[in-house]
């Protein structure tokens, strides 16, 4: 009604009922209305208390119509990927002559490639990509492995992902190089870097054609291992027994059992102390994983990678140590400890040999 309209006693004369504000909104569900009459709508109640407005009907770009804007996105305008792939994950994705900013006010959200790329759909399709029955859905619509990866691929490359920012996605089912679908974080990149040191057979490398596509960042941001990977951990209890992989469907970052034998340099760093009630804890770990897929012939290269920053500071940096009287030592970082113990240098172990003069 016009402003103050309302207001007019010819309207009770009328007979004309008053609703609610919430009633209204209630009985909007059932209608059918172009996506810009909708537009039209959010822009005339933009001043209203938004409590009020939680039951809005929001119009989809598949042409369904859901209640309540929470948990839809909203199209940018430098969208890649097709509407219809993300409805097929099941997110729900606002026709874009319907989106308003009183949508992201009353808690849609910008369908931004981070955004995108960690809501819980996308998340349980990556986590069900290697599973037989295919998609999460269990409809017949769902994405198949290549169509999931190359809306996980883009959505990694356009949010300018690193690795490890997600590590999850280490989960999704890529092709290696025989065809067959194996975990990200289980394949290597074959122009890498480190499957140029890697030796023969220790990993499959992902499908050529892929990696000539995508090349190596969203790959990598992906779980692919293209250079040597850290494992980055805080408060790390120095337990030997405690130090094994966890169980788990993709590398995590900060996962110490992923370190080739860190049991091993554990007891190093228990019989430099005297017998505790406790084990001492690492404060902080910084250390190269997967040393020891390295080829025997191939170290020089290896070392060379390994002097270049961030890989430098898990060589050179001291962990620090907190024992259980709360106070600290320093020892040896976990990869400096791995290289000194191996024959790294021509065949020979560093541990071995003595400087000149």
């Amino acid at each position: 009604l016009p402003a103050g309209l309302e207001r007019r006693a010819e309207l009770r004369t009328l007979g004309v009922a008053r609703v609610p504000l919430t009633d209204a909104v209630d009985r909007l569900a059932g209608l059918e209305k172009s996506p810009d009459w909708w537009r039209r709508l959010y822009d005339s109640l933009a001043g209203v208390d938004p409590d009020r407005l939680t039951g809005l009907p929001v119009p989809l770009a598949d042409g369904r119509t859901t209640i309540g804007p929470r948990q839809v996105l909203l199209p940018t305008p430098d969208a890649t990927l097709d509407a219809g792939l993300l409805a097929r994950l099941g997110l729900k994705v606002a026709h874009p002559d319907a989106a308003h900013p009183l949508l992201e006010k009353l808690g849609a959200l910008p369908a931004t490639p981070r955004a995108v790329l960690t809501t819980p759909q996308v998340r349980a399709a990556v986590a069900a990509s290697l599973d037989d029955e295919g998609g999460v859905n269990w409809e017949e619509d769902t994405l198949d492995a290549d169509e999931l990866a190359e809306v996980v691929l883009t959505l990694a490359r356009d949010a300018g992902l690193e690795p490890g920012d997600e590590p999850w996605l280490g989960a999704l089912a890529l092709p290696d190089e025989d065809g067959e679908l194996s975990p990200a974080c289980e394949l290597v990149h074959p122009d890498g870097p480190f499957a140029r040191v890697m030796r023969e057979g220790e990993l499959a490398a992902v499908d050529a054609d892929l990696a000539g596509k995508w090349g190596e960042q969203p790959l990598a941001a992906c779980g692919v291992l293209v250079d040597f990977a850290l494992v980055r951990a805080t408060d790390v209890v120095l337990d030997p027994d405690e130090l094994e992989p966890r169980e788990s469907d993709y590398a995590e970052p900060d996962d110490p059992g992923l370190l080739d034998a860190v049991d091993v340099w554990a007891e190093d760093i228990l019989d430099r102390f005297p017998d505790a009630p406790v084990p001492p804890v690492a404060t902080e770990i910084v250390a190269v994983r997967d040393l020891d897929l390295v080829d025997d012939d191939r170290w020089p290269q290896a070392l060379a990678l390994l002097s270049r920053p961030p890989l430098r500071d898990a060589l050179v940096e001291p962990v620090r140590i907190l024992l259980h009287d709360g106070t600290h030592e320093t020892v040896r970082p976990y990869t400096a400890w791995w290289l000194r113990g191996h024959p790294v240098l021509g065949g020979r172990r560093p541990a071995g040999l003595r400087a000149a003069g």
